[in-house]
């Protein structure tokens, strides 16, 4: 008993530097009601790495590099799967860092990685939050065109870099 409060007091302290209170509580106490599942617009920067490596060792290796550089730019590292890293600013409400810092991070990066990273990145408005259904949540987001920014990562060659700049098209 006590170490399941211990938890949920840890896991609310962590959260609660990102997230809104009520949606914090509400999850914790599993009542994923109408308020907490409500998609709220954000006005979003997104970069998308992809690392090249000849081993899972590597990849990884190159990822955590990735996950650093990010760190330092005060960027949230929103998920990594396989070798593709997505990076955001503007997701968080109570993310107060800046925006304008994707191009020092893509900057850094490059120097860095160089023919081993390729990147896609923009501003773009959209939403956020608690996504799925009662028995499987993420907190994500949603942009338009984001299936097609992928698309346009995979057909780039590694050590490239592209700015889509800071339309919704």
């Amino acid at each position: 008993m006590i170490r399941e409060y211990l938890k949920r007091r840890r896991t609310r302290k962590t959260f609660q530097e990102l997230l809104d209170k009520n949606v914090v509580e509400s999850v914790l106490q599993g009542n994923l009601n109408a308020d907490v599942l409500q998609l709220k617009p954000a006005a979003m920067e997104l970069i998308v790495a992809v690392v090249r490596g000849n081993t899972p060792e590597l990849v990884v290796e190159r990822m955590g590099c990735v996950v650093d550089v990010a760190a330092r730019n005060n960027a949230m590292v929103f998920d990594m799967v396989s070798s593709m890293v997505i990076v955001a600013y503007g997701i968080f409400p109570q993310q107060h860092w800046g925006f304008g810092n994707r191009f020092t991070l893509v900057q850094e990066l490059t120097a860095q990685l160089r023919e081993d990273i390729k990147i896609i990145h923009c501003a773009r408005r959209g939403v956020y939050g608690i996504l799925g259904s009662r028995t499987r949540v993420s907190y994500s987001f949603v942009v338009s065109g984001f299936v097609e920014m992928l698309g346009l990562l995979v057909s780039m060659n590694f050590g490239e870099t592209r700015d889509l700049g800071d339309t919704d098209a």
